[in-house]
């Protein structure tokens, strides 16, 4: 018989999170931005920032520059392990979501950024998914054909939002180097041009996912100008 060894838990660990930050809440309007390229000269900022509920992802530049087309409120940041390091300060009093229990590394580092946030009196909120949410997630996109490494924050925002929100909008998903307008050049990133990490995620993939949920009514994805 081979026995694994569980790791013990220290009695006062839970202590470390907050309480479940949205008990019951739903939303009528949701804006999910990813950090598409797509984004540059939309005009979307005013349009994003309308909604009730703004999903943003691995604290996305919003300077004065971007401000235009990506708008600025923010109620729900997400932030990877290796950008927590970054100035929280833009983001004010939104909750910060961190990927604590997504793989064992992170969840040191997470306890670590939710310690340092504490200890400087951020206004920023730091929460954390259950692990149990994110194993049903993966297992239920796995048995839809998606099979990659990890999901995408992004793709894994809208998720949540198609939870939260009674009407979902997405803008900066568009996982291509090319404009479906006019197919001119797009950057990765609005704000650079870091390459993919296609070890880890199937961006493509997922786009075709979130297509299929635009075409059937569920969510509304906004590729090229907003209306202004």
């Amino acid at each position: 018989i081979t026995m694994k060894c569980a790791n013990k838990t220290s009695p006062n660990y839970h202590y470390t999170f907050f309480d479940h930050p949205l008990p019951n809440k739903k939303w009528d309007t949701c804006s999910v931005v990813g950090n598409g390229g797509i984004l540059v000269n939309s005009k979307c900022g005013k349009q994003i920032d309308s909604a009730q509920f703004v999903i943003r992802c691995n604290l996305a530049p919003l300077d004065r520059e971007w401000e235009e087309h990506v708008g600025k409120k923010t109620n729900l940041v997400t932030a990877n392990p290796s950008i927590l390091q970054q100035n929280l300060r833009r983001f004010r009093d939104a909750m910060l979501i961190l990927p604590t229990f997504s793989f064992r590394l992170n969840t040191f580092l997470c306890q670590r950024a939710i310690y340092a946030i504490r200890d400087f009196d951020s206004p920023i909120r730091p929460v954390s998914f259950n692990p149990q949410y994110l194993k049903s997630l993966s297992t239920y996109w796995t048995s839809q054909g998606l099979k990659e490494a990890r999901l995408s924050t992004g793709f894994m925002m809208v998720n949540l939002a198609l939870e939260l929100c009674s009407s979902v909008d997405l803008y900066g998903f568009w996982p291509f180097s090319f404009h479906p307008r006019d197919f001119h050049h797009l950057t990765n990133h609005y704000y650079d041009n870091m390459p993919v990490r296609k070890r880890y995620h199937a961006m493509p993939a997922e786009f075709d996912r979130l297509l299929k949920l635009h075409n059937q009514g569920i969510l509304r994805i906004h590729l090229g100008e907003c209306e202004q």
